[in-house]
């Protein structure tokens, strides 16, 4: 989710939260001038885990 113009200038902006009943996860960037509002990802099957750091997601190790 990048909700800005590069997913660089959104790092640690976006703010996520899950809710259960919906099965929804909702995003949010209280920082973009663009458009305001959140960004949803749904499903209609029984959520078993969920992830929001993009990185832990691809398993993406930080360079040395």
């Amino acid at each position: 989710m990048v909700l800005g113009e590069i997913p660089g200038d959104t790092r640690g902006r976006i703010r996520a939260s899950y809710d259960a009943d919906l099965r929804a996860l909702f995003f949010t960037n209280d920082r973009n001038d663009f458009q305001r509002g959140c960004a949803f990802v749904a499903t209609g099957l029984e959520v078993q885990a969920y992830e929001t750091v993009r990185s832990r997601f691809i398993a993406v190790r930080d360079a040395i």
